[in-house]
């Protein structure tokens, strides 16, 4: 069975409740069970909520530990809030309403996408071939529901993903319009968006988004969530989404998915087994606190489902290098894809009342991404770089030219400069709950004082309302 989304099964005769979540982790579910009361939500936010009215609540600090140690938020499994639990991608749960039992069991695994076959095929030509003929098939698949009548957007955000997804869908079907988001003085491509939509015959609007803007965005995320966002992207995601449905669109594309399926992540091209989204912030950040934790860093579950992953490549005749890669690639797109991207894409598509669509997940493409041998998705070129998903890269070029071609960029937002919304640090919740010295503010990074500021939002300014 391929279950596309969250789906629960209430049986009052047998006395249970099955749950199951898709593999991809495309669609979310959220559960807490106590002697009472079991609960499941794909919006954690209604989950905390009810803790809020009913308990003390607690604050998970395995979470805010492992948080420091990537760059996202990524626990398949945890939330800020100890006692709200998400069912990881693949997995089934059961209930037993008369014992207040649970279960979890895999339903379904990642590795069932990897193709032996397309993991020998070497003809770069082919591939790139089929890789287009898939993503076709998958948006004419996708288009082929849409009943409604009202035409479908995408997101054009001038990278080679959602850029591919646009130009494909405005072939199958017209597309109402095209979306880039703007942030003054904060990226470099988005000038380009109304040129490259103009190249394939599609209508551009670009949305400014303020400061002030970003904050009230980050807000409502955090709300729905429960919990500090997981990546400083989701807000500006929402004011997209919102935007989107004001001018009557009911479905929205976009190109998540693409960078762990087809590695285009740089990390996968060096011979270390660092993940794309570890940071070790946990390590440059002046924790003093002696509180131990309960449960194992989530590092060493990663670990486990690396080697578990390596393994099962050397068994298909990889040979170390491309076994570490591909390992890698696997446990983004295990962890880190629907805890990152597909979190902040269900979530805000949630919240503005349209759906969100991503090709790059649906089986028929994400099995090309998984099934290919790393030197078929990183290949070297005349500038002595690495052509990064390789067969992605391709077809953009071929439909955008190469002059639309910008190096890889962030999804931008102002997350940093929503510190003007909080006090000064020394008064600040985070700083004494982690036992950091105020006065250390002033040496972190932009990247470690923006967790801070995300923890602290929520704590200071949120928390209390939901």
């Amino acid at each position: 069975m391929y279950v596309l989304a969250s789906l629960s099964i209430v049986d009052d005769f047998l006395d249970h409740v099955t749950i199951y979540r898709d593999l991809m982790g495309e669609k979310h579910l959220w559960y807490y069970s106590d002697q009472k009361v079991f609960l499941c939500s794909t919006t954690p936010g209604l989950i905390v909520s009810y803790l809020n009215r009913t308990s003390d609540i607690s604050l998970n600090y395995d979470y805010i530990y492992d948080y420091f140690e990537y760059r996202h938020a990524i626990d398949p499994f945890k939330h800020f809030i100890k006692g709200v639990n998400q069912l990881p991608p693949g997995s089934r749960l059961f209930y037993r309403c008369s014992s207040n039992h649970v279960s979890i069991t895999a339903h379904q695994s990642i590795e069932e996408l990897i193709d032996p076959v397309l993991l020998t095929e070497r003809n770069t030509a082919k591939i790139t071939g089929i890789v287009s003929k898939r993503l076709n098939s998958a948006l004419e698949a996708m288009e082929g529901v849409n009943r409604s009548h009202i035409d479908s957007a995408a997101i054009l955000s001038g990278g080679v993903d959602s850029s591919l997804v646009s130009a494909y869908l405005g072939k199958i079907r017209p597309l109402g319009r095209t979306y880039t988001l703007c942030f003054e003085g904060k990226e470099t491509v988005s000038f380009l968006s109304k040129d490259m939509a103009a190249s394939i015959n599609l209508p551009n609007t670009q949305i400014n988004v303020s400061v002030e803007e970003y904050y009230h965005s980050l807000i409502t995320c955090m709300r729905h969530l429960g919990s500090p966002i997981n990546t400083h992207s989701m807000p500006s995601s929402l004011l997209l989404s919102q935007h989107v449905r004001r001018e009557g669109h009911q479905i929205i594309y976009g190109g998540e998915g693409a960078d762990e399926l087809f590695m285009g992540y740089s990390t996968y091209s060096d011979s270390t087994t660092r993940l794309s989204d570890y940071s070790g912030d946990i390590h440059s950040i002046p924790l003093r606190t002696t509180r131990t934790k309960s449960t194992p860093l989530l590092s060493s579950y990663i670990r486990d489902r690396y080697s578990h992953f390596f393994k099962t490549f050397s068994e298909l005749g990889l040979d170390d290098l491309s076994a570490v890669a591909k390992s890698k690639s696997l446990v983004d797109t295990e962890i880190q894809l629907p805890s990152v991207g597909l979190l902040s894409s269900d979530t805000v598509t949630s919240i503005s009342g349209i759906e969100g669509r991503t090709p790059f997940t649906r089986r028929e493409v994400s099995s090309i991404g998984l099934s290919l041998h790393p030197d078929m998705l990183i290949r070297p070129t005349n500038s002595q770089k690495c052509s990064l998903k390789y067969p992605l890269s391709e077809l953009f070029n071929q439909v955008f030219t190469e002059i639309f071609n910008y190096p890889k960029e962030g999804y931008a937002g102002y997350p940093n400069e929503c510190q003007i919304y909080l006090g000064p640090p020394k008064d600040w919740q985070i700083l004494s709950l982690l036992e950091i010295c105020p006065e250390t503010v002033s040496t972190l990074s932009r990247a470690q004082m923006w967790k801070l500021i995300n923890l602290e939002i929520f704590l200071s300014q949120v928390l209390a309302t939901i």
